[in-house]
């Protein structure tokens, strides 16, 4: 059971939604990020990530998408590099 704030981040892959995964720890975030450049990289797929942080229980129900001022992705790959800062 997970408790306390997380991270959910998603890839879409050509316009698909391709994987979709929580984190509470940034790092592994960020590896997660890392693996979807490099299949982005090896496919020549275009991948966008999207990173959505929720400041609540992964229990909880809740709207936190909606509250969202960007809709534009978080990475693009492979045109971006991988990210350095924390998710």
């Amino acid at each position: 059971m997970r408790r306390g704030p997380y991270t959910e981040v998603y890839s879409v892959v050509q316009g698909a939604i391709d994987q979709e995964d929580f984190f509470q720890d940034h790092v592994d975030a960020e590896e997660w990020i890392r693996e979807r450049a490099a299949e982005a990289d090896a496919d020549g797929l275009t991948t966008e990530v999207y990173t959505i942080r929720h400041d609540h229980d992964i229990e909880t129900e809740c709207e936190c998408v909606q509250y969202l001022t960007s809709h534009k992705p978080d990475y693009t790959f492979p045109e971006d590099d991988a990210p350095e800062e924390p998710c």
